[in-house]
């Protein structure tokens, strides 16, 4: 049994967006960068990752079938319970990724660095809290949330060792 000390992977969803083309440019005549080797590819393709149109974690739907002769796709995956294991297969793959995760309270930028952001969704929070006044910490006029930051940054080589 592996313990978990920080981010703690219990009943939730999460989902994932890896860019594979860097379009920016590319619609005036500029190049189209792939951001993919082919080994990150096989990797991903053999861990489950779809080709998908979608740019962004909370537009991507698994039962999507992008043609051979797309153009425009990244990779795609999503998970229910444990997004511990395909944030540590990227994480040590150095494959940079966006994941929205636990029911998009949270979203996970990872650039292929040593660090990665992780930023807290006070909106969706209040939603799935249902604007509870437990959640929140009176202070004046304003409301302020208890208990999360609005951005970590963590340590790859932190987040692989718990």
């Amino acid at each position: 049994m592996k313990l978990r000390i920080g981010f703690v992977s219990n009943s939730s969803t999460a989902s994932f967006i890896i860019r594979y083309k860097d379009f920016v440019g590319s619609s005036g005549g500029g190049n189209v960068k792939i951001l993919l080797t082919k080994a990150q590819v096989k990797k991903l393709e053999d861990y489950g990752f779809k080709k998908t149109i979608a740019c962004y974690p909370d537009q991507y739907n698994f039962k999507e079938v992008v043609k051979d002769n797309e153009e425009f796709y990244n990779y795609g995956y999503d998970i229910v319970c444990n997004q511990d294991e395909p944030i540590s297969f990227l994480l040590k793959n150095k494959i940079p990724f966006v994941c929205s995760e636990h029911y998009d309270q949270f979203v996970i930028i990872y650039n292929g660095g040593d660090t990665f952001k992780r930023y807290t969704n006070f909106g969706q929070l209040a939603l799935m809290h249902c604007l509870d006044d437990d959640f929140y910490i009176n202070s004046g006029s304003k409301k302020k949330h208890k208990g999360f930051d609005i951005i970590e940054v963590v340590k790859v080589k932190d987040y692989l060792k718990n």
